[in-house]
């Protein structure tokens, strides 16, 4: 069974990585104006802009990967900055950060359920 688990996270690791070049060089060819809207709206330009040359393009898999990485630590970085390590280790055990509101639908269910329980019935 651990094979087909490293065989798994090894597709997965791959996927994520396809996913993340295709979106970099989706984005790229994007004007500011696109970008904002995308951002704003998420209004996706119709019809979308040709392909251009990427700066990826030139790149071998390994550089890519690094790039990848480096990418990731920065935006990690942005993320946790001036986190203590307790609302650090909430966020890593709970997706979100004590002071913002858990997004997951499920809990947003709950509470609804919740709301409308009697007082002392518990759903």
């Amino acid at each position: 069974m651990p094979a087909h688990r490293a065989r798994l996270e090894r597709i997965e690791r791959e996927l994520q990585f396809q996913l993340w070049l295709q979106g970099e060089r989706l984005f790229e060819g994007w004007s500011p104006e696109q970008l904002l809207a995308y951002a704003d709206r998420c209004e996706i330009p119709d019809p979308l802009p040709s392909k251009v040359p990427s700066k990826f393009d030139g790149l071998s898999r390994k550089a890519l990967v690094r790039l990848r990485e480096d990418i990731e630590r920065q935006q990690a970085r942005m993320t946790f900055r001036g986190r203590t390590f307790d609302e650090r280790f909430f966020y890593v055990e709970h997706g979100h950060f004590p002071d913002e509101v858990d997004p997951s639908p499920a809990r947003e269910q709950n509470q609804d359920a919740s709301e409308l329980a009697a007082p002392g019935e518990r759903r």
